[in-house]
């Protein structure tokens, strides 16, 4: 066997294998820098997008305890069909007739400044009204449950939140 003596290029080599595992480690850390900061932005787009679900849940279950049109500035809200609605507050399901296909029902929109594209649409559809009738023997009244369907977006952000609830109204 010949003896090795010179060992002049090793430092170099080991001089290039920790660069390597350095950048190496850099470039990891990097990337779980910028990934979490894309997580983190993605979660306040969706907590605001719950939050103008969460706000359209609020308006409607107003809406359905007072019996009347929400209580907001007419330019910001749409009902789709006046009498529909009104329908759907107010009798079962099995008497909506052509309004079971009257989607949605309220179209909300939070966040809208004169005509600036940058707001949330919240749609709301009572998708179910079921009537309790009143019990005679414990003299409870009528209760109504209502099944409702939020739908928030933001088309610039891209960003969209639904809640499904039931909601349970004693008259």
């Amino acid at each position: 066997m010949k003896d090795l003596k010179n060992q002049k290029g090793i430092a170099l080599i080991v001089a290039i294998l920790l660069s390597f595992m350095a950048l190496t480690l850099i470039s990891a850390l990097m990337w779980l820098v910028i990934s979490g900061t894309k997580m983190s932005g993605m979660y306040k787009q969706y907590a605001s997008a719950h939050d103008a679900a969460i706000g359209g849940a609020e308006v409607i279950i107003d809406t359905l305890y007072w019996g009347q049109n929400p209580s907001l500035p007419d330019n910001s809200y749409n009902i789709n069909d006046q009498t529909c609605f009104r329908t759907k507050r107010e009798n079962p399901i099995q008497y909506w007739g052509k309004c079971l296909e009257s989607n949605p029902d309220l179209v909300i929109h939070f966040g809208k400044i004169n005509a600036s594209s940058d707001y949330y649409t919240v749609n709301v559809t009572i998708t179910s009204t079921t009537i309790a009738p009143p019990c005679a023997a414990s003299s409870s009244p009528a209760k109504y449950y209502y099944s409702v369907s939020v739908d928030a977006t933001n088309s610039t952000k891209l960003d969209k939140s639904g809640l499904d609830f039931v909601y349970a109204l004693g008259q």
